[in-house]
């Protein structure tokens, strides 16, 4: 089976971890930048059996309205050709809509034909199977768990790597964070969806700095702006700390490891890669009640808020640092829930619904 993967995620280890998975079962398998959907023909004559999609929506990131109606249209013809002829397509539901929004109609009427000419959309929970099937009207027979089917999300325990403890206690010690003070880890690509500026000020009223509490961002991003904002508070407000650039993959282990409990304020989400990596080392997350997150965290290793109350992500602190005690074996638990389904079993699913979309791709939408 020769499957081609698109978009190609350089930032997200998720699909390269399926892709190995996935060869190890006899797939063939590629990955092109999404500009590959723009030559459905050279698709289709390189002998592509499955077109698995993970971003359907990124044509539209561009600034130029016009550009992103002639890249989405384009796509979605692309997407209809591969349909006629055979090639099966699959979609896997990491989020609702596009993060970036800068052109959200055209963003969900492009992900809406993607689920509609999908021979098989996959989740990574119940929660998210009743959003995705409710955002984009999967209905009737389409709606099965042979079409709408789910796979719960991989771990990334592959950071785990030994020396970890001492990693953690030398990024302490750079910024200034004693052995018995309190860190709430902020994780991964610093944007504006996932709402930092929002879990600063959280952070800020939340009195527990001077309990010995304090919160670091290390991540990379693209918003200057936002991050000059978020420096320009961590020097009005003591014990928050801004790291922004690219975490290189051998400290990842040691930045965890020197958290307490990890926070995840998304504005919106479906699927959380940095939830998932928290889990997998070991640690105990705050995320709001949002898309397929309580798929992933309950009670016993993590602290959910209501999104849209006003003090929600404050009193989820507030609770964590009064938890500290318990956070050691909540951390385990949340590394035994995300480590508990094998990426070997995700391939064998996945391979699954690439051959149940071959008895549906030449049906009618």
């Amino acid at each position: 089976m020769r499957v081609l993967l698109l978009p190609a995620w350089a930032e997200n280890p998720y699909q390269a971890l399926l892709a190995r998975h996935l060869r190890t079962r006899g797939a063939a398998v590629r990955d092109a930048p999404w500009q590959e959907l723009l030559h459905p023909v050279r698709i289709w004559r390189a002998g592509t059996d499955v077109v698995h999609l993970h971003a359907p929506g990124r044509p539209t990131r561009t600034r130029s309205s016009a550009r992103a109606l002639h890249r989405a249209a384009r796509a979605a013809l692309g997407l209809a050709f591969l349909r006629a002829v055979g090639v099966r397509l699959v979609w896997t539901a990491h989020d609702l809509q596009d993060h970036d929004q800068r052109h959200p109609v055209l963003d969900r009427w492009l992900t809406r034909i993607t689920a509609r000419l999908a021979g098989g959309v996959i989740v990574h929970g119940e929660h998210a199977r009743s959003l995705v099937a409710q955002r984009f009207g999967i209905r009737g027979a389409r709606a099965s768990p042979g079409r709408l089917a789910v796979i719960p999300h991989g771990s990334f325990d592959l950071y785990a790597r030994e020396g970890a403890a001492e990693d953690a206690r030398r990024l302490r010690e750079s910024l200034g964070i004693g052995a018995d003070d309190f860190l709430f880890l902020f994780f991964g690509a610093i944007r504006d969806y996932k709402a930092p500026l929002e879990l600063a000020r959280a952070f800020a009223e939340s009195g527990l700095r001077e309990r010995g509490a304090h919160l670091l961002f290390r991540g990379p991003h693209r918003d200057p702006a936002l991050v000059k904002e978020l420096e320009r508070m961590a020097r009005d407000v003591p014990h928050l700390h801004v790291d922004p650039g690219f975490v290189p993959e051998e400290e990842v282990a040691g930045t965890m490891a020197a958290s307490d409990a990890v926070v995840t304020p998304y504005r919106a989400v479906l699927t959380s890669g940095s939830a998932v990596l928290a889990m997998s080392l070991g640690r105990a997350c705050v995320a709001p009640r949002l898309g397929g997150l309580p798929d992933l965290i309950d009670e016993n290793c993590g602290f959910l808020y209501e999104a849209d109350a006003r003090d929600g992500l404050r009193d989820a602190l507030r609770a964590a640092f009064a938890a500290r005690e318990a956070l050691p074996e909540m951390g385990r638990i949340a590394r035994e829930r995300a480590t508990r389904v094998s990426w070997d079993h995700i391939a064998e699913r996945t391979l699954q619904v690439y051959a149940r979309g071959a008895s549906s791709s030449g049906s009618q939408v």
